[in-house]
């Protein structure tokens, strides 16, 4: 019994929950505290991605505001680099925007859906729960278990895991 509740507290604290977020949950709703995750999951890639941007192309402007010389082979190479950054960032960049849209969508509809089923842990950092592939974290993944049964609530379009939480075998039916 003691080593059941020590397995709830991890999943609360890995998946950063309170008791008053999966009430929310169960009720199908997402609560105050996971829709401010959901929005610092939206902006922060996309801050950090424009600010790479900037840092990346500071040395760049900084080299053609006239303080180095460059010649003709050298301008080419640079020329060449900086096409292949900007493919790159875009090709980055356009990942995030694709989930931000994705988490978005979530979060303006405020539902969570719910799934349960036995847990079974693939690679790469998933987990299969009730049909559904799910991706985490190296923390989440090492306090789920294979063979054990969890309700997971989750975002519906991003496939978001908001709470998890371990239920005994006899509620599966």
């Amino acid at each position: 019994m003691l080593a059941n509740r020590r397995a709830d507290a991890d999943l609360l604290t890995v998946f950063h929950n309170t008791p008053r977020d999966l009430q929310s949950n169960r009720l199908g709703r997402i609560s105050y505290h996971q829709r401010q995750r959901i929005r610092r999951m939206i902006w922060l890639p996309i801050l950090g991605q424009i600010l790479l941007i900037g840092l990346l192309f500071f040395p760049v402007v900084f080299a053609f505001g006239g303080i180095w010389i460059i010649r003709s082979r050298r301008l080419i190479v640079l020329i060449g680099m900086i096409f292949t950054g900007l493919l790159l960032m875009y090709m980055r960049l356009n990942t995030t925007w694709d989930r931000a849209r994705t988490l978005n969508q979530d979060l303006y509809r405020h539902r969570v859906q719910v799934v349960q089923g036995y847990a079974r842990l693939l690679d790469h950092r998933q987990v299969r729960i009730g049909g559904k592939v799910f991706s985490l974290t190296r923390q989440q993944q090492a306090v789920l278990n294979n063979n054990t049964v969890y309700t997971v609530y989750y975002l519906p379009h991003s496939r978001e895991v908001m709470g998890i939480v371990s239920q005994s075998r006899d509620l599966i039916a």
